[in-house]
């Protein structure tokens, strides 16, 4: 595990660590594709993230098609609530036979809307969602999540109904690459992975469960904007760190948009993130406030970049030759830039499997 105040502060050092294919989206014709205002030099490189840092966003989900997959007559909409994602754990896993620095996150919510009509009934319902995600570090390609919703329905303000309580588990392998770092405007590229999805728990309106799957998918993405955090009607997000994010729109695989994702580099995380998946859920996250780590009880807005420690690592050479030794130059200092010595250090080149340990 690294905290911020670790005496062992680990690095990765991933050299040539990409997975996912470079390929333009040729499936897509120019009328699916959006426009893309004039390109930009700007790149976003990979985030690093510590135990409790701490996102809270502004959140909507619309489980309308969730429900009506067990053909129960409802009229539920968006419901609100905020959800607080928070960095839990770093930990290594076995992904692909390699050993993998990985992020562990929750992110926890409770959404509530009044008026809600359910099976003949009019009342209130309240979901808690709760999902945990692990991320590999390297390059934020998402490898596991597990969502669970405890859903519960009011009637006539004293008939309580437990309409579910269900966990879904998704799993990408090799690792979804939802990101493709460093990003610049245009890019494009390609994730393939099996993606295993079960369900577990029990429903009376989410009823029959959807069987267990195990699909080869394969998802497109491309950078479509740069700037701030906007939707296709104008509007925006509260967080106003964001103003040099990259706009991450996803396809499916017959060229239509499933979703679009925001990633604001001063956040090391999404500023935006909307999704419209195939088990009926429609959810939408933006940022309202960021808290690293080093930052605790400070105003988010104000210097979100802060940390108690920094890492500077610079190659010898830019470019070598195929299988030449590289030589990296590694700089440990606190948040006001003065050296630190006696850290120790790991550098990782998961590629090949490589882990060095240096003071």
């Amino acid at each position: 595990m690294m905290r911020a105040r670790a005496i062992s502060v680990l690095l990765m050092l991933v050299l040539g660590g990409m997975y996912c294919e470079e390929l333009g989206l040729n499936s897509l014709d120019d009328s699916q594709a959006p426009s893309l205002v004039a390109k930009n030099t700007a790149i976003a490189d990979v985030p690093e993230w510590r135990v409790n840092d701490q996102w809270v966003y502004a959140g909507s989900f619309d489980p309308q098609g969730l429900i009506a997959q067990g053909g129960v007559n409802a009229n539920v909409g968006t419901i609100t609530g905020d959800s607080t994602n928070t960095v839990t754990e770093i930990l290594t896993m076995d992904i692909e036979n390699q050993t993998t620095l990985v992020y562990k996150v929750r992110a926890t919510a409770n959404f509530d809307k009044n008026g809600v009509s359910l099976d003949g009934y009019s009342g209130d319902l309240r979901i808690d969602y709760d999902a945990t995600e692990y991320w590999r570090a390297s390059d934020l390609a998402l490898i596991q999540r597990n969502l669970g919703l405890d859903v519960e329905f009011t009637a006539l303000g004293f008939v309580n109904i437990d309409v579910a309580d269900v966990t879904i588990a998704t799993s990408y392998a090799p690792p979804n690459e939802g990101y493709d770092f460093p990003m610049i405007q245009g890019e494009r590229w390609i994730s393939n992975s099996t993606t295993d999805v079960s369900w577990s728990g029990s429903s009376d309106y989410i009823s029959p469960f959807p069987e267990d799957t195990s699909t080869q998918s394969t998802d497109y993405y491309e950078i479509t904007n740069y700037g701030n955090p906007v939707n296709p009607q104008g509007q925006g997000i509260s967080y106003g760190g964001c103003g040099d994010s990259f706009e991450i729109t996803s396809y499916d695989s017959n060229g239509l948009v499933d979703g679009y994702n925001w990633y604001c580099p001063s956040a090391r995380s999404y500023a935006w993130l909307h999704t419209e998946d195939s088990i009926g859920l429609t959810i939408d996250f933006r940022l309202k406030s960021y808290s690293p780590t080093a930052s605790s009880g400070v105003n988010p807005n104000s210097n979100p970049g802060q940390r108690n420690s920094n890492i500077n690592v610079d190659l010898k050479n830019d470019i070598t030759a195929l299988n030449a030794t590289q030589e990296a130059w590694v700089n440990v200092t606190d948040s006001s830039g003065s050296p630190v010595s006696g850290e120790i250090v790991e550098l990782r080149h998961e590629i090949e499997g490589v882990s060095l340990s240096a003071t």
